[in-house]
């Protein structure tokens, strides 16, 4: 191909420039031409990867030497799969994927009987080409998208990936097994966006779960009746539309109260923190249904006519069964006063209100947030890690020079920083129950020493 042009001037050189540039990179696949077919075997599992070579599309080999013909992440160790055709029938050794000279992409098993197809008529398919976005897809002469992975999506959905109405989702059933599993997560008609438990082995829904979770949350929250509880008066739970009624708390929440210019005062403070760490001995280890309220920060503790704390909103919390002390679920919480054990894939106990409750209370003693960037310092950005160096330093007064009451009471501080620092160790086994830390703020037993808090060699 020539070009016949004049340029004017550097500039619009280096415009032309950068327009090959784009043309050339926005080409990022490898295409696959009619006719063409690989066959499943043990050592030879890819048949076309993206022209990044993050992703990649063949046969893998599943469970019981099955193959699915899919898509998975080829830069990584774990290759771990993204989409695949025939997940409820798996193939074995010596099966194909052809692109048929009529454009279908099919899966055929040894006998050539098909096991799968991407579209059933002649529809002007040219090639096919994986992406480098993890699409694969089928297109004509034009470059027009006539049929993509994308648009049927099977466990997993990669970014720039959209759902369209009616489109849904199906978990695997093990993480070894990629055939349908229990839950079906799908975007309705009417533009809600639903997770379904399903009708295992087969795929049509049974009940919305997050349904069933609210009606159990509002069971179990109904029959919590504590001082330092926010009572539910009410709720809706009508199709779609679902509300939580409580009453009404004058004075707002505690992150009004605590993050103001003029600071409340310590006994105030440190009133406050022993009713919200009674709220969750109470939701802990006294409560019908035990509940891990999953998200305590300040602006979740409401202050009533007489400026006693009451939790609330329990939106995120997970109920623990009778006989059950952890459970698995997705991070869940506040950046900031999320424990660590949520970023470990470990599993999730009471323990995590512990430490977030542990956050809460350096920032009632500070009367400061947990993270601030318009610091003198830059070590006291982080208030945990600030409060340890303090602490370890014998200069606790640093954390309260401004509070007049607190300076002729560091004893007090002393106290509660200490109580602090047990309840954000990062090993959840340190972490006291909260049972144990009213008994210290009351005064009812000593507070011991604390270790660092990323330390692991120490118990209480």
């Amino acid at each position: 191909m020539a070009f016949d042009f004049k340029l004017q001037c550097p500039f619009c050189f280096f415009l032309f420039f950068l327009l090959l540039l784009y043309t050339t990179t926005a080409q990022s696949y490898s295409n696959i031409s009619l006719g063409l077919s690989f066959v499943a075997q043990d050592d030879n599992l890819v048949w076309r990867a993206s022209r990044s070579g993050d992703f990649a599309v063949g046969f893998r080999k599943m469970e019981m030497d099955g193959f699915l013909l899919s898509i998975w992440f080829d830069k990584i160790p774990e290759k771990t799969v993204v989409w695949s055709a025939n997940r409820n029938d798996p193939v074995e050794k010596g099966s194909i994927v052809e692109l048929t000279t009529g454009g279908n992409l099919v899966v055929k098993d040894q006998k050539g009987r098909q096991i799968w197809s991407s579209i059933s008529a002649d529809t002007g398919v040219s090639y096919a080409a994986l992406l480098d976005t993890g699409n694969l897809v089928l297109a004509s002469q034009d470059n027009t998208i006539l049929w993509q992975s994308f648009e049927n999506p099977t466990d997993t959905l990669l970014p720039t990936q959209t759902m369209k109405l009616d489109t849904q989702v199906i978990a695997h059933y093990t993480e070894t097994n990629y055939s349908s599993g229990r839950y079906k997560f799908m975007l309705q008609r009417d533009g809600n966006l639903l997770l379904y438990t399903t009708n295992f082995p087969f795929n049509d829904a049974v009940a919305a779960y997050w349904s069933t979770q609210f009606k159990a949350e509002v069971a179990a929250i109904g029959r919590s009746n504590h001082k330092n509880l926010v009572h539910l008066l009410g709720y809706c739970n009508e199709g779609q539309n679902r509300l939580l009624v409580y009453e009404y708390m004058r004075n707002g929440s505690l992150a009004k109260f605590l993050f103001k210019i003029s600071r409340p005062n310590l006994y105030e403070r440190t009133r406050i923190a022993l009713g919200i760490a009674e709220g969750l001995c109470y939701l802990h280890e006294q409560c019908s249904s035990r509940i891990i309220h999953c998200d305590i920060k300040p602006e979740n503790i409401l202050l009533d006519d007489t400026f006693s704390p009451r939790i609330s909103d329990f939106g995120l919390s997970k109920l623990l069964k009778n006989d059950q002390s952890r459970t698995t679920t997705a991070i869940r919480g506040t950046k900031g006063y999320v424990a660590p054990e949520w970023f470990k894939n470990m599993a999730i106990t009471i323990k995590v209100d512990v430490y977030s409750f542990g956050i809460l209370l350096l920032e009632v003693i500070c009367c400061r947030k947990n993270f601030e960037q318009d610091v003198e310092e830059e070590e006291e950005m982080i208030l945990a890690d600030w409060v340890y160096d303090c602490y370890k330093s014998g200069t606790l007064h640093c954390l309260v020079e401004k509070d007049e009451e607190a300076m002729k009471d560091m004893k007090k501080v002393k106290k509660f920083v200490m109580i602090a620092i047990w309840c954000i160790q990062e090993d959840p086994s340190l972490r006291p129950m909260m049972k144990k830390v009213i008994q210290m703020m009351e005064g009812a037993v000593e507070v011991p020493v604390p270790p660092d808090p990323n330390s692991i060699f120490s118990s209480i």
